[in-house]
């Protein structure tokens, strides 16, 4: 593999560590969770022939393992079908974010009559005891590798035009549908999307040698156990750092326009086949949004998350006996470092934590030079408004120039 490539690599496994609040779902075969996080406690070690809740599912293989649990492929004898079923592991904060995401996922199967909505398919659930243990297990449809896994095997080498063209419009089309029902994801992203049917050739094309190119790029959303409502609670936090928008970062409260934020980046992502904004600080992160989208957060989101902030502050200093809160992770700078409360802009570099970090935002490329495609760059470039009243809807994204040639586009709009 030439050097850059393994450049990339590192930078994307170092910058995709789990800070979402959120939990994993599984349905692709390999989780992005760090290693050190998949203990084994309320874990069962699965081997094919096996059977769960009598002899209705026969493991075929494991699919995958991540912190929640395991995802196994088996033969539903029922329905007669091969299934992906997820058992969640044996622990009580996982076994009630799995409660969780039932219910979010039943809401929309009865929403989805038509099986329309690309969001992955419940087929049901229940609670087992296996090797004495209680277990929430959830059946999905079969589905193939996610994006990102099927990007990595392909060395992180993105793909043609018209596929993403025609994944971005799915992705539009599903969010839309859980925009409708006032469900917002929280966290887009590509380990998020799966393949319906993750076959290829191999050719050699755009000057790659051995590209795997994708035979079909209908896909399917996953993993809704962060999944909100519009009346429910609203976590401060939310997303995988690499998607997040800067209204979460800011604390400026979000709605379900962060999840088109996070659709800009996977689209950029989907054509370069890396991420577009590879950090794990607040600071650099916003940094590099101004490098490459060449363009200021505005002053008045700025303005508020300081005064936010102060308030915030001055209520903490007043209570003596609490003890100091860490940050969310050993990089993060509170937000009066991060901005000037006189200029009410971002405090680069001086505030940067390394020189090695000022190098990095220094030596990205702006979005015009990762995305010479006029079309898609201005799809990108539209997701990533700063201000999330001025982003547009999922719904108006579908309508966007670069979308007008997918083929699942023209499907919809052939049968509408």
């Amino acid at each position: 593999m030439p050097h850059k490539e393994k450049k990339r690599k590192r930078h994307r496994k170092r910058s995709r560590s789990w800070e979402s609040t959120s939990q994993h779902s599984a349905h692709s075969s390999k989780s992005s969770a760090p290693e050190s996080d998949q203990d084994e406690e309320g874990t069962v070690k699965f081997r094919p022939g096996d059977y769960i809740r009598d002899k209705r599912y026969k493991i075929i293989t494991v699919a995958g393992k991540g912190t929640f649990g395991t995802v196994l492929e088996v033969f539903d004898y029922k329905h007669e079908e091969k299934i992906a079923l997820k058992v969640v592991r044996s622990v009580k904060r996982y076994l009630e974010a799995a409660y969780v995401e039932v219910d979010i996922l039943d809401k929309i199967r009865k929403a989805d009559r038509r099986q329309s909505s690309l969001c992955v398919r419940l087929l049901g659930a229940f609670t087992t005891h296996i090797r004495h243990q209680k277990h929430v297990c959830i059946a999905f449809e079969r589905l193939g590798k996610s994006v990102y896994e099927f990007i990595k095997a392909n060395r992180y080498r993105g793909f043609t035009l018209p596929q993403v063209a025609d994944m971005g419009f799915q992705l539009c089309h599903a969010i839309e549908f859980c925009h409708s029902i006032d469900l917002t994801h929280t966290d887009l992203k590509p380990e998020n999307i799966l393949l319906v049917n993750d076959e290829y050739t191999v050719e050699d094309i755009n000057n790659w040698r051995d590209y795997r190119s994708l035979k079909n790029s209908e896909i399917r959303i996953i993993d809704f156990g962060g999944a909100t409502f519009a009346d429910d609670h609203h976590s401060q936090m939310i997303n995988t750092r690499q998607y997040r928008a800067p209204e979460v970062i800011l604390g400026n409260g979000w709605d379900e326009k962060s999840d088109v934020w996070s659709i800009g980046c996977i689209l950029a992502e989907l054509f370069t086949g890396e991420l577009l904004f590879g950090t794990h600080e607040d600071i650099e992160h916003l940094a590099l949004m101004q490098k490459i989208m060449k363009r200021n957060i505005p002053k008045h989101m700025i303005r508020k998350a300081l005064k936010r902030f102060e308030k915030t502050s001055s209520k903490k200093r007043s209570k003596k006996q609490k003890r100091k809160q860490k940050g969310r992770s050993p990089s993060t700078v509170p937000l009066n470092k991060i901005f000037s409360f006189e200029k009410s802009e971002l405090c680069w570099p001086d505030q940067a934590s390394t020189k090695e970090s000022v190098n990095y935002v220094k030596d990205a490329r702006i979005l015009p030079v990762l995305i010479p495609d006029p079309g898609l760059r201005n799809a990108i470039d539209t997701c990533l408004t700063y201000d999330p009243k001025e982003r547009l809807t999922a719904e108006e994204l579908k309508k966007l120039p670069f979308f007008s040639n997918s083929d699942f586009g023209q499907r919809c709009r052939g049968n509408s």
